[in-house]
């Protein structure tokens, strides 16, 4: 029995497992709230290699430290194992966005007690208890930060490659737990301030039931993105998606592994680029994701263009193409 065996569960998920499942429920036999959900049907394959615009930036600062600074902070969740989205009742997230509201309320009253100061000083020198409120948003934000700081994550929805499970929490119940291949890709859209973000929705076929991406974008073709990266990372027949925040840990899962020692790639391709250069990378898949074409059905695209060498390929010639412009 090889190591792959070894590793994955007789349960992961393989590309096949999906043309075996049987038809899906028509949208139309859902509720409303579940229709509004299920908006528009994606390609059950990968359409949009972008994988690079939906990276955060945040892991390619952390390489830069070149301290095994990144490989602790992240190493402990297991990131090449399990993907997890993000619920709206995850305490964790809660602090955090609670946290961000109360700073903007910080530099209101930051504004307003300047504006106090300077349109009736005497006033406030009489009742200085007044600047007080100025100090309540500050001493939240401290208050917020420490419990996201102590808090564990929790109702995470997550994708584990090795079973080739899907686990969606729910309030009161037990979670829902599924093999990925039953699922299916949808994408929606809200109004949003600025216009509208578009999320993915990952469906269960027949059951009324399914996992949201909260992380939402104002490119249409974002959710093909979120579906790109997801089936790869599912598929325990393919590597891991090739981009700087799996590049550490490719050695500890063995298809990608072997994938690696036959296509020669380099063990720290990501992170031997400068910070700049990985964002001018960043920038370039945003804007190809921003003129990907909706309006057509998009075309079949390979695993492995989203993999080394290809991506380095691909690099090289769309720097040759900004140099040139």
């Amino acid at each position: 029995m090889t190591a792959t065996n070894d590793y994955f569960s007789d349960t992961a998920y393989k590309e096949k497992d999906r043309y075996k499942q049987p038809k899906e429920r028509a949208t139309s036999e859902f509720s409303s709230s579940e229709q509004d959900l299920r908006v528009t049907r994606l390609p059950d394959y990968i359409a949009c290699n972008e994988l690079l615009s939906k990276e955060s930036m945040d892991v390619v600062r952390l390489f830069n430290f070149n301290d095994g600074s990144f490989e602790k902070k992240i190493g402990d969740f297991n990131v090449w194992e399990e993907l997890y989205w993000d619920t709206s009742r995850n305490k964790k997230s809660l602090w955090r966005n609670l946290k961000i509201v109360l700073v903007f309320f910080s530099v209101a009253a930051f504004i307003a007690v300047l504006f106090s100061l300077f349109n009736d000083y005497e006033g406030v020198k009489q009742e200085p208890e007044s600047l007080l409120v100025f100090f309540v948003p500050f001493i939240a934000i401290f208050i917020f930060a420490a419990l996201e700081k102590y808090s564990k994550a929790s109702n995470l929805i997550k994708f584990n490659r090795r079973t080739g499970m899907v686990t969606i929490p729910r309030k009161g119940k037990a979670p829902f737990i599924r093999p990925f291949a039953e699922f299916v890709p949808y994408s929606f859209y809200h109004t949003v301030l600025m216009g509208v973000n578009y999320h993915m929705y990952l469906a269960h076929r027949e059951e009324e039931i399914g996992a949201k991406n909260l992380d939402g974008r104002k490119e249409e073709a974002s959710p093909l993105v979120d579906w790109a990266l997801l089936v790869q990372f599912m598929d325990s027949k393919q590597p891991l998606p090739d981009v700087p925040l799996y590049e550490p840990f490719r050695h500890l899962d063995p298809t990608t592994a072997e994938y690696d020692i036959k296509s020669g790639r380099p063990e720290r391709y990501w992170r031997d680029f400068e910070l700049l250069e990985v964002m001018e990378m960043h920038v370039r898949s945003e804007n190809k994701l921003r003129e990907f074409n909706m309006s057509v059905t998009p075309k079949k695209v390979s695993f492995k263009t989203m993999q080394w060498p290809s991506i380095q390929r691909y690099e090289k010639k769309e720097r040759k193409i900004s140099i040139a412009t």
